[in-house]
């Protein structure tokens, strides 16, 4: 987390205990105080006092703070201070427009100072206030793992807590270069994850949470939204796609993967859909397919925004599979040469525009055309498809992925390198460099020679 969120998280954190305390008080004259804070030692065993707060309530007839309460708060304001001292450390370099480290993070003596002191106001606030306060502090929702017992809410938490601050720490340290070292240590990780969450939840428990929260759960949601409708659909999807997610982890793409495990990855994402596409049916099929469609996600969003026509974003969607077919059809004729079927493509890109502008009038065009990347494919010379199978080898289906560039005869691949977002945890986020797979525009071309001038004019 960046330290000017964190600051401000841990201010509303700090309203938050503070509210949280006195509306405990209400109604509840002469409450006992409970169990010694954790922290009175460091007092040298004096008991702190409620102050101006405490005698208000008792002059209302409610209790003050127990000391849980006052601990907590005291917890939270080490963690301030530490976040604080991160702050000012920072900005007392002049060099401002420097970064040390791959990400920017803290040391690792300060990201593990940081942690204890994380840790210790979970665990103050769970003393004062339960175990839901520390939940919400770890980054999860007493609703998150509501299909599980309260105290292995928490453990469960803590698990992904822990192995998510691991993970960093290995990221960190790699500093953007993967050794194959690192991906061993990330692979250990995620083994010993798994032997404690196997540990931890019974084989039913282990299902609901593969179900309803692993990584395979949230990309599924993701991809699919809202178009499952039933939970034996949904179980039919998640074995598919949970067999190729432990079969090639995301871990596996960090740093450089070779071109033969890339394309083995390729098409097995191939045999995802047309499994997914048997255990459904074709009709079924035809919806989830829609549903993950980003150009269906855009036209939509655009018509009820603009409060288009209906069919307005069935009529693109059919623009865009017609001339689909069309630049196949350029692409694959091979009495035409590399150069006229590049420019004969690219006259489609034109038609496209002309034909999305009218479906969407001026302003909804302008917006869909700058992320509509099949029509900048056909400005490219390069025919496309929305069927993943007939996709290059080695691009990566991630699920935003929707229309596949079908390769001109003579066209290289190359690779980019980019920072994705591998997956939601109790923890948050977990980015990591990978490598994926993209083909080029058209090869470059052999300008044309000049035309003749012809004969001179009398």
């Amino acid at each position: 987390m960046k330290t000017l969120p964190l600051l401000l998280t841990l201010s509303l954190v700090a309203n938050g205990v503070l509210l949280f305390s006195v509306v405990r008080h209400v109604g509840s004259p002469g409450r006992s105080s409970g169990m010694t804070p954790p922290d009175q030692a460091s007092t040298g065993g004096a008991v702190p006092t409620a102050g101006a707060g405490g005698a208000a309530a008792l002059a209302t007839g409610e209790a003050p703070p127990t000391l849980q309460e006052i601990a907590a708060i005291r917890s939270l304001r080490r963690l301030q201070a530490a976040g604080a001292a991160l702050q000012t450390k920072s900005g007392s370099d002049p060099r401002y427009w420097q970064r040390s480290g791959y990400t920017g993070l803290a040391s690792r003596e300060e990201t593990a100072e940081r942690s204890r002191l994380r840790r210790d106001f979970s665990d103050t606030m769970r003393t004062a206030f339960g175990p839901e306060a520390a939940l919400g502090f770890l980054g999860t929702s007493s609703s998150a793992y509501a299909y599980l017992p309260s105290t292995k809410q928490e453990q469960l938490t803590r698990i992904l807590h822990d192995y998510n601050e691991l993970q960093a720490e290995v990221m960190r340290d790699a500093n953007g270069i993967q050794l194959p070292s690192d991906r061993a240590k990330l692979r250990l990780l995620r083994e010993e994850q798994e032997k404690d969450l196997g540990a931890l939840l019974t084989p039913e428990e282990r299902e609901q949470y593969e179900l309803r929260s692993s990584r395979t759960a949230s990309n599924i949601r993701s991809r699919y939204g809202s178009a499952i409708e039933t939970e034996d659909d949904y179980r039919k999807i998640f074995a598919v796609q949970k067999a190729f997610d432990d079969q090639y982890p995301m871990e596996d793409l960090i740093g450089r993967p070779s071109s033969e495990y890339l394309r083995q990855r390729s098409e097995a994402e191939r045999q995802v859909q047309g499994k997914i596409q048997t255990a459904l049916g074709d009709e079924k099929y035809a919806a989830f397919k829609q549903a993950s469609d980003q150009d269906y996600q855009a036209l939509t969003s655009l018509a009820t925004r603009l409060n288009l026509p209906a069919g307005t974003t069935s009529t693109v969607l059919g623009t865009r599979d017609a001339l689909a077919i069309e630049s196949q059809r350029i692409n694959a004729d091979s009495s035409l040469s590399a150069q006229d079927r590049r420019t004969q493509i690219q006259a489609l890109g034109e038609k496209a525009k002309g034909q999305v502008g009218a479906a969407l009038g001026a302003e909804a065009a302008e917006a869909y055309l700058a992320r509509a990347s099949w029509v900048t494919h056909l400005k490219n010379g390069i025919a496309f498809s929305t069927d993943p199978k007939d996709a290059p080898h080695g691009l990566s289906s991630m699920s935003s992925i929707s229309v596949y560039p079908v390769v001109p005869p003579g066209t290289r691949i190359s690779t980019e390198s980019r920072t994705i977002v591998t997956g939601d945890s109790a923890a948050g986020r977990i980015s990591v460099p990978m490598t994926i797979i993209q083909s080029t525009t058209a090869p470059a071309l052999s300008p044309a020679p000049p035309a003749s001038p012809g004969p001179p004019k009398p």
